[in-house]
């Protein structure tokens, strides 16, 4: 794959606006399906500047300036298609030093570097290069949102402030880890699940203003570019301000004077920022608004599969009540999406069962080897690996040969009737053993003798 801008949207560089967003458009249904979030990040930064007039004559005057600056391009693109960041900033620096001489005014070089920067975990040089940077092209939107998303990154790797104290999360088991306030960025290790992670040793609230201060200037420059907006609407996301989190999105939907496929984006964030708050339903009414404007089935069947992805990954994180929402609104979106229709009743099984299971493990009603086999059933729903699969089974049918036979099949009865997500996250388990219960209770009925009719 060519990283340079033009070869990656796959159009020439004399393309007109409108053909290099519809471009975006399709690269960026191509990103998704394959799952490639380095080709998505690449494209934010080709689309910004391509949109941008006066980046996109920064990025084509780059260009000419010989075969050599664009060896080296060609160089830096490969070291980030493979993730090889240390590789890709030093590589940058090497081109910066090339082009002082040949283009002083040229600040594309300078701008690769602070995105190398931000995706290598650097967040304190990318905040000083877009410092100079914007000091210097202060007309430049697209530098001002990554100055903003330099201070946003370091924002989600702060703490919070609680004296002379930070308060760090541990991002893999949530526990809680104090430092000493530091203001840089460190390597914590965590206590409980001893994972190492990088922390900035500064309160949070700071950095989010700073980020927001500059999305906003960036809005103001260009009024007709979304991303500053929901750009803004993220900082609030992340402290959880769900209302101005939306204003904001709201905002950036039509600013180009029409809403349609180029405003899925922003839909599907506002999709999630009801998701975050708990409002189902919030949720699927976005999604209705996102049906009415997409009006190309292969705009809907995308939409969709995006929402049915997510709400999968969501499954497996055990996450039932929001893979709910999102297969929801995936079948808004396309009703007759099969993989939507089975993620919905799946995950509303297993929510339920999830939520019945308290109660059932203390209902005496209900004979011990079947909670046994509910309890099994919710594991392995929750996709979690049973080593020994096998011999649970053999040792709850064991267990359960000890009951009378119509204790079982009651059991078997309350199940159905009173705990129905433990029935129908694993249907067939319950239903056999019930048919093996009742054609032993029939062999087991004598079979009724024929009544004497001689006389009295």
């Amino acid at each position: 794959m060519s990283w340079e801008y033009y070869r990656f949207i796959s159009v020439e560089p004399t393309a007109e606006p409108d053909e290099i967003t519809r471009a975006c458009v399709r690269k960026r249904h191509e990103l998704a399906v394959a799952r490639d979030e380095d080709g998505a990040a690449h494209l934010s930064q080709v689309r910004e500047t391509l949109l941008d007039p006066k980046a996109r004559a920064e990025y084509d005057a780059l260009q000419e300036h010989g075969s050599a600056i664009a060896a080296l391009l060609e160089e830096v693109e490969a070291a980030s298609a493979a993730e090889n960041w240390v590789d890709a900033v030093r590589l940058l620096q090497r081109l910066l030093q090339r082009l002082l001489a040949l283009a002083p005014t040229n600040a594309v070089a300078r701008n690769r570097l602070g995105v190398c920067f931000l995706r290598s975990g650097q967040y304190a040089e990318a905040i000083r290069l877009y410092e100079a940077l914007t000091r210097d092209h202060p007309e430049m939107p697209l530098y001002w949102l990554n100055y903003g998303r330099a201070y946003l990154r370091l924002a989600t790797i702060a703490g919070v402030a609680e004296g002379a104290e930070i308060v760090l999360t541990c991002p893999e088991c949530r526990a809680a880890q104090r430092v000493a306030r530091v203001n840089r960025i460190i390597q914590q290790r965590c206590a409980g699940c001893e994972t190492t992670f990088p922390a900035y040793g500064e309160d949070q609230l700071p950095c989010y203003i700073a980020a927001r201060e500059r999305f906003q200037y960036a809005a103001q420059l260009d009024p007709a570019n979304p991303d500053g907006y929901t750009e803004t609407a993220r900082t609030y996301l992340d402290l959880q301000q769900f209302d101005e989190a939306l204003a904001w999105a709201e905002r950036a939907v039509g600013v180009t004077g029409e809403t349609g496929p180029r405003d899925f984006d922003t839909f599907y964030f506002m999709a999630m920022v009801h998701l975050r708050r708990g409002d189902w339903e919030g949720a699927q009414a976005v999604a209705r608004r996102l049906a009415g404007i997409l009006t190309q089935q292969d705009d809907r069947e995308y939409a969709a599969w995006r929402f049915g992805t997510f709400g999968d990954e969501l499954y497996q994180a055990q996450h039932f009540r929001e893979a709910v929402a999102l297969a929801g609104c995936a079948l808004v979106l396309c009703p007759e999406d099969g993989a939507a229709q089975g993620l919905r009743d799946r995950a509303e099984a297993t929510a339920l069962a999830d939520e019945e299971y308290p109660t059932l493990e203390e209902d005496e009603q209900v004979a011990r080897p079947l909670r046994r086999l509910a309890a099994l059933n919710l594991v392995k729903a929750c996709q979690e690996e049973v080593a020994n699969e096998e011999e649970i089974i053999t040792c709850i049918l064991r267990d359960l040969d000890a009951y009378p036979l119509q204790q079982v099949l009651k059991s078997l009865q309350r199940i159905a009737s009173c705990y129905p997500g433990t029935y129908r996250m694993r249907p067939r388990a319950f239903d056999d053993i019930e048919r093996i219960v009742r054609d032993a209770l029939a062999e087991a009925t004598p079979a009724p003798q024929p009544r004497s009719s001689g006389a009295a």
